[in-house]
């Protein structure tokens, strides 16, 4: 819209954890998975946005991390291009060979509407391996999460990739 500035507020609490690490399955930093929100929010500040997903589960927006929540607890920490996120040592938004350190742990992604979902590792990347910087993103997710949608998933590879072009 012509004229609107955006605005991202950031909470002390994030500002000290820019920089973030996947522990598959486990959680992110000191967060995780089953967390409550005041768990998180302890942890990374309060949440500038909270809104309720298709799904009915709250999320929690925090700069460009958002948190997912079930009745279980933190189910999902999405993260944006412009942060900092590792696994193994790499981040995995700004790092040229993420992408191929995520294939020797898990080389069977596979492919949902643009995302790489590993399921051996409990994390999606989008952007990384169709070259789209404006489409960067990379979630870590609990056991379960992805698994309704991989009957309408395909087998990704970087040969799948190159005959898709």
């Amino acid at each position: 819209m012509p004229g609107t500035v955006g605005i991202c507020l950031i909470s002390k609490g994030l500002r000290e954890a820019m920089s973030f690490s996947i522990n598959p399955y486990v959680g992110v930093n000191n967060v995780r998975f089953g967390a409550s929100p005041s768990d998180v929010t302890a942890e990374w500040g309060s949440p500038v946005h909270v809104s309720t997903t298709w799904l009915g589960e709250l999320e929690e927006t925090r700069g460009g991390v958002s948190c997912r929540y079930n009745a279980d607890g933190l189910v999902e920490v999405a993260f944006g291009r412009m942060a900092s996120v590792a696994f193994d040592g790499v981040d995995l938004l700004h790092d040229p060979e993420a992408l191929q350190v995520l294939l020797r742990k898990d080389p069977t992604p596979y492919e949902l509407h643009g995302f790489l979902v590993f399921f051996e590792l409990g994390i999606a990347l989008t952007g990384v391996h169709d070259h789209d910087e404006d489409q960067l993103a990379a979630g870590a997710f609990i056991h379960g999460r992805w698994d309704p949608f991989r009957s309408k998933m395909r087998p990704w590879s970087p040969q799948s990739a190159a005959n898709d072009d």
